[in-house]
């Protein structure tokens, strides 16, 4: 089985390893917790089944997208990344698990250096994964097929600064609503302390063992170039890794 890599038409440079760049790297968990009412399923600690079809990624993004355009525009984001709101006590968003605090108590100084929010992963995550996902101690993709989890044969690798409508308005043009995607943000369990997640070993991830069963890698990169890129030359030592630790071939 050929893993084909869905890469834009101009490559961006590999990182400095020729393997996954850092931000990757930081970011590899264990096994997340599945939702306790599901009946047992060996499929739940198979990460490559932890996927979210293209529609759900899409129907994600129709419900939440004037909600976050009007956060982002009432809010600001300060140096240590608190959200300053500028509405105060008489703001109409519910803030959830972002760290938040009124325009009131900031000087002119430091309201003044405040930049834009974009509306991308980081807010998805923070103001409607969690909170919604929170009840159910679960990742966003196993919540949503409880019972009927989704194998996924498109592993996905992206920037989560890209913003959210861009990164489903790009991954729609190259997938069919019916595909399955493995998107970290929905794969892993966003509640969850991901420092403790961190495993020993690569292999070990989720990452790595969905990774191993994907058809197909897609690489996004924004128009920054913000993407967790791994070359060619990565992606087939990834693959030797693996086919040695798994103890088959891969991909």
């Amino acid at each position: 089985r050929d893993l084909e890599v869905g890469v834009p038409a101009s490559d961006p440079p590999s990182s400095s390893s020729g393997f996954f760049s850092a931000p990757v790297i930081a970011h590899m968990p264990r096994t997340p917790v599945i939702v306790d009412s599901m009946t047992a399923d060996p499929k739940e600690q198979d990460p490559s089944y932890w996927g979210l079809s293209i529609r759900q990624l899409q129907a994600l993004h129709d419900d939440i997208k004037n909600d976050m355009a009007s956060y982002c525009q009432e809010h600001s984001l300060l140096s240590d990344f608190t959200h300053m709101c500028h509405a105060g006590k008489d703001c109409r968003h519910r803030h959830e698990k972002i760290k938040y605090t009124p325009q009131s108590r900031e000087s002119p100084e430091e309201a003044n250096k405040a930049t834009p929010i974009a509306g991308n992963m980081h807010i998805v995550v923070q103001k409607y994964i969690k909170p919604q996902t929170e009840p159910h101690r679960c990742s966003y993709a196993a919540m949503k097929n409880r019972g009927q989890l989704k194998k996924a044969k498109n592993f996905i690798s992206h920037s989560w600064g890209e913003r959210f409508g861009d990164f489903v308005a790009s991954i729609g043009k190259k997938l069919d609503e019916d595909e399955v995607a493995w998107i970290c943000s929905c794969a892993l369990a966003q509640n969850e302390d991901i420092t403790a997640q961190l495993g020993d070993r690569l292999e070990d991830s989720p990452f790595a063992k969905a990774l191993a069963k994907a058809d197909t890698v897609w690489l996004m990169v924004d128009a920054k170039d913000g993407a967790l890129y791994l070359s060619n030359a990565g992606l087939d030592k990834l693959r030797a890794r693996l086919t040695e630790s798994l103890g088959g071939a891969v991909g």
